[in-house]
This record gives C-alpha cells, sequence and structure tokens, in this order.
C-alpha cells in the first residue's frame, strides 16, 4: 500500500507530483496512512474549494476510499458540512 515502497525508483518528489495531478484532474485525493496503533484516511484538495477536508479512522483501505469519495463528491455538490 505504500507507493514509494511499491517505486523504489521514484522519490518523494515524484510522488507529490502525482498527487498534484490527480488533484487538478479530480479535485481531491484520498490519502490513506497505515501504521502504528490506528490507521486512518483523510482528502487532500477540498480546502483549496473552501471546503473542509475528511478524515476516518478505523477502516480498511478500500472502505475508507469508497466512503472519503462519496462525502466528497457530496460535498463539492451541495452545501458545505456544519462543524459539530
Amino acid at each position: 500500500m505504500c507507493w514509494l515502497c511499491d517505486h523504489p525508483d521514484r522519490t518523494l518528489g515524484d510522488y507529490l507530483d502525482l498527487l498534484r495531478a490527480k488533484i487538478r484532474r479530480r479535485g481531491w485525493v484520498v490519502q490513506y496512512v497505515e501504521g502504528g496503533r490506528h490507521s486512518f484516511a483523510y482528502t487532500i484538495g477540498l480546502h483549496a474549494r473552501s471546503l473542509p477536508e475528511l478524515l476516518v479512522t478505523g477502516l480498511e483501505p478500500r472502505q475508507a476510499q469508497w466512503l472519503l469519495d462519496t462525502f466528497a463528491k457530496r460535498t463539492l455538490r451541495g452545501p458545505s458540512p456544519v462543524a459539530g
């Protein structure tokens, strides 16, 4: 699941370029973080549209990706979420 682990010949800069390209194309990406006691996932790119970034913990990568993608799409289409 680690992009840099799967692409040892690439650099962190290459990965960041990939993320930037996806954000330009789609509007956001979901970053999943493994390790430690709890895995989590979060969006990157919504803030540039004056929306809050989203975060979820305790889900497997595919579940987290689906959940955050679903809510990111809804957030872009409808009213912004209310804090609380």
